[in-house]
């Protein structure tokens, strides 16, 4: 949600909720939530008097290409490509659920239908633990079973994120996801830019998941 500078306090925002609000009950949805800047002060204000309050901070890293491939480390999992006529879309909502409390079969079929993105079943084993997509070296979004596998999942994106020519690699990482916080910096990453998860509740396992961008939780 935007509003032009120069019509900020004319009530907009209040309108533009109010309705995205009237829209969320009309389809059944009780969880209300989304990211913003965390220096956006005026916003936050306005999303707390519609009850979204701050949960935890999500950091934007990113580190050039070169500097992380001397930090790689052999990977504990490994990763399967996704492909769109022989996709599991069950196995993948049921990780879905367990890390942010729904299936996300639309923005699977979405992200798997866009040629710039590829999609992968992350695997310890012979068990499927989770998924990953990474478009022109971002990771995002990444989810997994158990959070005490979000960091060795992360390494593994960006063990196969370094192979690419893209010249920095980049993630949104949870503020509540401590291994995944310690993944990044222990690979050279460095926080780039600050936002904040608001929302009416809490909801989800946000030790386990990676959003891909704020407009696509």
């Amino acid at each position: 949600m935007f509003v032009a500078p120069d019509r900020q306090s004319d009530g907009i925002g209040n309108q533009l909720i109010n309705k995205a609000f009237a829209h969320a009950d009309m389809r059944g949805a009780p969880i209300r939530a989304l990211i913003t800047f965390t220096f956006n002060n005026v916003s936050q204000g306005l999303y707390i008097r519609h009850g979204l309050f701050p949960r935890f901070p999500i950091y934007m890293v990113s580190v050039p290409r070169d500097r992380l491939a001397p930090r790689l480390a052999a990977s504990r999992l490994r990763l399967e490509s996704l492909m769109a006529d022989a996709i599991a879309y069950d196995e993948l909502a049921a990780i879905d659920v367990s890390a942010v409390g729904v299936s996300r079969e639309k923005h699977h079929r979405f992200l798997l239908g866009d040629s710039t993105t590829r999609g992968f079943t992350i695997h310890a084993g012979n068990e499927c633990v989770g998924y990953v997509y990474i478009s022109a070296g971002h990771i995002g979004p990444l989810a997994v079973r158990r959070p005490d596998l979000v960091d060795a999942a992360f390494a593994t994106a960006l063990s196969f994120a370094a192979q690419t020519d893209c010249p920095t690699i980049s993630a949104f990482v949870p503020g509540a996801s401590e291994p995944a916080l310690k993944a990044a910096t222990d690979h050279g990453m460095r926080l780039t830019f600050p936002m904040l998860l608001m929302s009416n509740r809490p909801f989800g396992d946000w030790g386990s998941y990676l959003p891909r961008n704020p407009g696509f939780m």
